[in-house]
């Protein structure tokens, strides 16, 4: 196996509980193959793998796609973005709504529908190379 080449994925620690609304940023150090977004408790054992690969997971990927129960095919969304981007994430967990942003520009609905609703997620992000790196900010709960 190609250690340097499977997407890797790392969880916030903070959980995004239901019935509130959440926004955090992710920062893209370096690379450019970033996924970006949320995971349920179940997807935080299966690390060495992109953690929207499965239906646990929403992602915005960094070609401009998003990402749900699938490896390599999502419908188009925002823009491409790479390393010194700034990628927001607001989860709204009472009406069952995710949609993205980068660097302050927000874009439209990512991902609605009652399946968001009653769960408890976690920010999730992961990326494809070796060297590639990004920052989790602090997840903050809407007043």
């Amino acid at each position: 196996m190609n250690q340097q080449h499977f997407f890797k994925t790392a969880f916030g620690t903070e959980a995004l509980e239901p019935n509130n609304r959440y926004y955090f940023e992710i920062r893209c150090l370096k690379g450019s193959n970033f996924k970006i977004g949320i995971a349920e408790a179940g997807a935080r054992s299966q690390t060495n793998q992109a953690f929207s690969d499965t239906k646990l997971g929403y992602s915005y990927f960094s070609a401009g796609q998003l990402r749900h129960n699938s490896k390599g095919q999502g419908p188009i969304y925002g823009e491409a973005y790479k390393e010194e981007d700034v990628i927001g994430c607001y989860v709204d967990l009472i009406d069952g709504i995710i949609f993205f942003s980068k660097n302050g520009q927000t874009f439209e609905d990512a991902f609605t529908g009652p399946e968001l609703l009653g769960k408890t997620f976690y920010p999730a992000a992961c990326c494809l190379t070796r060297g590639e790196s990004f920052e989790l900010c602090i997840p903050l709960i809407e007043d």
